[in-house]
């Protein structure tokens, strides 16, 4: 399936209270094509700024090839926000996992979805959490 642009929509509560800095959302995607081979994306990760003003969204035009990428988002304590992880450029994928990092001092995920064009041919979209002090 080619589909490109918002791909992972994920909802955050950004806790009240908490430090005006900038927030790393990391995620690790692991994706294979219809021949069950791996395709390795360049990866550029997102920021979620709290109270400190606007962020540069992010921006993958000079990038060639595909690329997956987080959004970069400003906004304040308590406020309830979407993140989204985009494509660009995919070449064709029959299976997607992405596993997504953030501090959970800072903000609690609400929901996750699948987005876009995504959305539309996806699967269930199933959410898990991994046990940090499994092996």
């Amino acid at each position: 399936y080619v589909f490109n642009d918002q791909t992972i929509k994920i909802t955050f509560k950004i806790k009240d209270n908490i430090p005006n800095k900038d927030y790393a959302v990391r995620f690790n995607p692991d994706f294979s094509n219809i021949e069950g081979s791996t395709v390795r994306p360049k990866v550029v990760q997102g920021t979620i700024r709290v109270g400190s003003g606007d962020i540069e969204a992010t921006d993958v035009s000079a990038e060639d090839g595909f690329v997956v990428y987080g959004d970069n988002i400003a906004c304040n304590q308590g406020d309830t926000i979407d993140y989204y992880i985009n494509l660009k450029d995919n070449p064709g994928l029959a299976a997607v996992l992405v596993w997504f990092y953030y501090d959970k001092n800072a903000m609690e995920v609400v929901e996750v979805d699948a987005a876009g064009e995504f959305a539309d041919i996806a699967a269930k979209t199933q959410v898990g959490q991994k046990d940090v002090n499994e092996d």
